[in-house]
């Protein structure tokens, strides 16, 4: 009863977004009917545009979130960079408080004008680490949206050198889906290890938690992510993360330590290796890094941010 819903139709290509039909009226409708104090935005669409316009018609202010550091990658001609940079230094300087999950994304932003507060994301580690599991028999696992730009292809160009490193059969299991997710399967077939890989598709939350505590190692080749919560959701299970040396989750990992870093394709095979010969105290301090972003320390920083606008 506390939620609202806006009408909306999934992207072709992309199924995992969504746009919403032209909120912008219903949206001052419901604020305004709702009482609503504060907005808190984390699109960049319509949705986005119609926190704007709340704040503009009703006094309402903002709290945006900026999660899409890979909008900002410049390329060849820089024209989508361009675009991109003059739109969300548009967006955000229409908000009242703009806040980024890491300092990655933070430089993202910088690097057009762009000025944010760093609060991480948060996950229910309470949930996360309530299991266990006598044997770990999946060696690696990869949990999330599998589209183009989380680089599994990088799994599969190595899954053969980790292999023949190891001298013994290896498992991966992929969990989740996407519109990338074909040609990954395809792929695997093409390099010959399809028999490696478990593609599993969606499945529940209680079934995720099981997964990691019978997973060795999570293998991240993504640089994509402003903070990835699936990689801190599977520490909490003590799930040994090789994440790149170019990316947000390397503010949270010391290599060796608490997991494994890698600079390119031929140091990604040997830390994943690295990675599932992992002895029980490293696995510890996995556990302890993740119980540092419990949703509950999060939450804290965020309501004193709301308060502090409401007071405004």
């Amino acid at each position: 009863k506390n939620i609202v819903y806006f009408s909306s139709a999934s992207f072709k290509r992309n199924p995992d977004f969504r746009i919403a039909f032209f909120p912008f009226v219903s949206a001052v409708e419901k604020a305004k009917n709702l009482g609503i104090e504060l907005i808190h935005n984390h699109a960049i669409g319509t949705m986005a545009l119609a926190a704007l316009r709340c704040r503009e018609k009703l006094k309402i202010p903002v709290i945006s979130t900026f999660h899409y550091p890979f909008y900002l990658e410049e390329d060849e001609h820089n024209f989508t960079y361009n675009l991109a940079s003059k739109y969300f230094k548009w967006l955000y300087s229409n908000s009242d408080y703009l806040t980024v999950p890491s300092n990655y994304a933070y430089k993202k932003l910088v690097k057009i004008g762009v000025r944010a507060n760093i609060i991480p994301n948060g996950i229910d580690f309470k949930f996360f680490s309530k299991g266990s599991s006598k044997r770990r028999t999946y060696d690696f696992v990869y949990a999330g949206s599998l589209v183009k730009t989380k680089n599994i292809e990088m799994v599969i160009e190595h899954a053969r050198n980790i292999r023949n490193v190891m001298k013994k059969d290896i498992t991966f299991l992929i969990v989740g889906d996407g519109s990338h997710k074909q040609a990954l399967e395809d792929y695997s077939y093409m390099k010959g290890v399809s028999d490696y890989f478990l593609w599993t598709g969606l499945i529940s939350q209680n079934k995720l938690r099981e997964v990691y505590w019978k997973s060795k190692a999570y293998l991240f080749p993504s640089q994509s992510d402003s903070f990835s919560l699936s990689v801190l959701e599977s520490m909490a299970c003590g799930v040994v993360p090789v994440v790149p040396e170019d990316s947000a989750m390397k503010e949270i990992i010391k290599d060796g330590e608490n997991g494994f870093i890698f600079s390119d394709g031929m140091d990604f095979y040997r830390k994943a290796v690295d990675s599932i010969k992992a002895g029980k105290d490293l696995r510890k301090k996995v556990i302890e890094t993740a119980k540092n972003y419990d949703i509950n320390k999060v939450i804290e920083e965020y309501e004193k941010a709301y308060q502090k606008l409401i007071k405004k």
